[in-house]
């Protein structure tokens, strides 16, 4: 089964290109222009992995991660940050609350960014692992 991947950003022209590589890289890509999308698209595409530019509109990057970790029915999707040099410090700071996986800079290369991807996943796995010998719990 192919790791989802869902891209909440406004810019088109960017995930498009990031979709068509993660695509061609054998990802399963839905995508999301703000956060009501995106909240839509996480109910419904249950990805593994969520792309989220802070600045989306219709809640921003820290609403959407905040009902992400309150909302028991939404999946726990790993969390890469794109950030911009126009991010409001406040929001990265209601961000930065909650576990993220990883922060990457835009414009990245969207071979960057699959390789990002699957170090989250790998690293997500990797805890999981550690978590089941000690005899913690994974999320």
């Amino acid at each position: 089964m192919a790791t989802r991947v869902l891209i909440a950003d406004p810019d088109r022209y960017l995930v498009a290109a990031y979709k068509e590589h993660l695509s061609l890289e054998g990802f399963d890509v839905a995508t999301a222009e703000d956060g009501l999308e995106c909240l839509r698209q996480l109910r419904d595409f249950s990805p593994d992995v969520l792309v989220l530019e802070p600045a989306i509109s219709w809640g921003g990057g820290d609403g959407i991660v905040a009902i992400m970790h309150e909302d028991r029915d939404l999946p726990k999707a790993r969390i890469i940050l794109l950030l911009t040099h126009g991010c409001n410090p406040a929001v990265l700071y209601n961000i930065a609350t909650f576990p993220i996986s990883d922060y990457l800079a835009k414009p990245a290369a969207p071979r960057h960014l699959a390789q990002r991807i699957r170090s989250a996943l790998a690293r997500s796995d990797a805890e999981r692992s550690e978590a089941n010998v000690v005899g913690g719990w994974a999320r």
